[in-house]
């Protein structure tokens, strides 16, 4: 009746409300007791008879009350104290020392919105993101699922978050807003390069969910990118499928934003074709221990590493140093140094994944080649991306006013 180890002082009523009886334990309870009230001076009148049991916390409580939005919730993470190999005790927490993974996962949920009208979704998120972080066992595979339990919760919160006008795309162009943070923080942490295939399931929709991420936040450049990075990986044919579709609807919106703002078409007259026969063909494969995985540093800001045999993070901005734009930030017009083309095509990105600018420039003998950044243009970050010779190269830049 007392999980947390109190002393306490337990009152009996009988059937006219009256107490007559008070009994108060002199040690603390066990974790989990179960109470056996016996009077020792037995009396053969209805005054203890049968009534009702009332368990009251003394002063010499061995524990302090929680605060903060645990305390709201303490009834669902004190439901399961058994530690487990796949369930720890978790230790390193503001909230949850003590107490078994499971029952903080729960504690955490409860808080939702989607559970609980009077909830709260970012003291949610910020109850995950301190559960997640604190350097749990993620070799151990029940770790693991109770992990990804957790996240995908976490990402529901966030996700209604935006619904509800909380979190907005534009606040997260530059940085993310906190609770989007708290998010990217546990996708970082639950990103496993070398993979297994225990563990090559779990991460492949981990992979997805940050593509997924920053389609919410309004970033759908980023999302077709790492989408296009993890199907140059070694995936099995359902898998390969998902991945699939997620790149057709990616690659729907961006092709929507061109036909809305850079064609000024109507909605009721766009017709937009997506070409998917470049796509990966779903095939089975052997699998075996390889690698893939994206890492987020900021809205503009995510590296891959290899899908080859050297462990290698590169950005997808800055693939290559062997070309630069300058100034930067920039105002009226950026130049461009690319000593080792002669000739690419320039595309130039607006923060929203919108195409601002596209041409086929000749460098010329100076490779140097200088774009006029037109005054329509608003004061932002843009994405500049360079295609020559089959490869395609991205660099960042910002335009002031």
């Amino acid at each position: 009746m007392t999980p947390d180890n109190s002393y306490v002082q337990i009152e009996l009523y009988a059937q006219d409300g009256s107490n007559n009886c008070n009994i108060s334990s002199e040690a603390p309870l066990p974790l989990g007791c179960d109470v056996i009230v016996l009077d020792s001076e037995p009396s053969y009148t209805d005054d203890c008879g049968r009534g009702k049991i009332t368990v009251r916390k003394t002063e010499k409580s061995m524990k302090a009350p929680m605060h903060g939005p645990v305390s709201a919730v303490q009834q669902y993470q004190l439901r399961d104290l058994s530690e487990e190999l796949g369930n720890p005790i978790l230790t390193g927490t503001e909230h949850f020392a003590g107490y078994t993974l499971d029952s903080a996962l729960v504690a955490a949920a409860s808080l939702m919105e989607i559970y609980d009208s009077l909830g709260n979704d970012a003291s949610a998120v910020e109850l995950f993101e301190e559960i997640l972080t604190c350097g749990l066992d993620r070799s151990n595979p029940d770790v693991r699922w109770r992990m990804e339990w957790g996240r995908k919760q976490m990402k529901t919160a966030m996700e209604c978050m935006f619904v509800d006008g909380e979190l907005s795309g534009q606040a997260n162009e530059v940085s993310f807003e906190p609770s989007v943070l708290k998010y990217v923080n546990v996708l970082n942490v639950m990103t496993d390069s070398v993979l297994t295939d225990s563990t090559y399931k779990d991460q492949f929709y981990v992979e997805l969910d940050k593509g997924q991420l920053f389609r919410t936040i309004g970033q759908p450049l980023v999302a077709k990118y790492i989408f296009e990075h993890l199907g140059d990986c070694q995936l099995d044919s359902l898998e390969q499928v998902r991945l699939n579709h997620w790149q057709q609807t990616v690659d729907f919106e961006l092709a929507l934003r061109t036909a809305y703002f850079e064609d000024s078409l109507m909605t009721d007259t766009i017709a937009v074709f997506v070409d998917t026969t470049l796509y990966p063909i779903p095939y089975n494969v052997q699998l075996s221990n390889y690698y893939f995985g994206v890492w987020i540093g900021g809205p503009q800001d995510v590296a891959f590493v290899n899908c080859g045999e050297d462990l290698e993070f590169r950005s997808y901005m800055e693939q290559t140093e062997n070309w630069n734009i300058y100034p930067n930030p920039a105002q009226d017009r950026i130049t461009l140094n690319c000593p080792d083309d002669e000739r690419a095509v320039i595309t130039i990105y607006d923060s929203m994944g919108r195409m601002a600018y596209q041409k086929v420039i000749n460098f010329g003998d100076q490779h140097v080649a200088v774009i006029e950044l037109d005054k329509h243009w608003p004061a932002g970050n843009y994405m500049l991306c360079k295609e020559s010779n089959g490869t395609a190269t991205f660099k960042r830049f910002v335009v002031t006013r």
